[in-house]
């Protein structure tokens, strides 16, 4: 399926501006992106008032996954906030909390509700690519 003709309300959740949201039909509209094309970039906002670009990134190709620092795995969900900053998220569980998603992407403790948001989003996408 061609990925320009996926990319529709019915196929993921937007709010009124186009914008991608929190819900189901996002998570795994996520997984199936990076799972048959190896990455996807959405539009998303915790609609609260933030809105990302956020790369997902998932088995990428590595010349010697041996030489990786920090302990990252192929299997890794990997999250770039553009602008921002990454985090490359284990996918062995998806307990990711507000406070995790503080530290990993370096936030201040200001855009708590934000996290609160991010953790559900990568929560959920974990989720389905352990389905």
């Amino acid at each position: 399926m061609n990925i320009l003709n996926m990319f529709q309300k019915d196929n993921i959740d937007m709010d009124e501006e186009n914008l991608v949201i929190n819900g189901d039909k996002t998570y795994k509209f996520i997984k199936e992106n990076i799972t048959e094309h190896g990455s996807v970039l959405i539009s998303w906002t915790d609609e609260i008032g933030t809105h990302f670009d956020i790369l997902f990134t998932y088995k990428p190709e590595c010349l010697d996954w041996s030489s990786v620092q920090g302990g990252i795995k192929a299997y890794y969900l990997f999250v770039s906030i553009m602008r921002y900053s990454s985090f490359a998220f284990n996918t062995e569980n998806s307990d990711k909390t507000a406070d995790y998603i503080l530290d990993k992407f370096q936030m201040p403790e200001s855009v708590r509700p934000t996290a609160e948001k991010l953790a559900e989003l990568i929560n959920g996408v974990i989720k389905e690519l352990n389905k």
